[in-house]
């Protein structure tokens, strides 16, 4: 079944919403550290923002039918999600 152009557009509103969230989010987690855990570092915990921006534009490439782009942006997720849960289960 094709998608319509109207569930493309959707699509990538939707990523661009998300992208924006991810950074945004970071942005503050980065200017804002005092409610942060200290037992973990910055960059570590930068990964979940990265990862939601990440998704956003895994969204953004399905919707303009990149599937190299899209595939490489669910292994950068897989990745910041994989690092996130071992630093969680072996680091504290």
């Amino acid at each position: 079944m094709k998608s319509s152009p109207t569930d493309t557009g959707g699509l990538i509103a939707f990523g661009i919403v998300a992208l924006i969230i991810g950074v945004a989010s970071g942005y503050f987690m980065y200017t804002h550290p005092e409610s942060l855990n200290p037992a973990w570092p910055i960059w570590m915990a930068m990964l979940a923002p990265a990862a939601f921006a990440l998704a956003g534009l895994h969204v953004i490439a399905a919707g303009l039918r990149q599937p190299r782009l899209s595939s490489a942006m669910l292994l950068a997720i897989a990745f910041c999600l994989w690092a996130i849960v071992n630093w969680a289960a072996f680091f504290t």
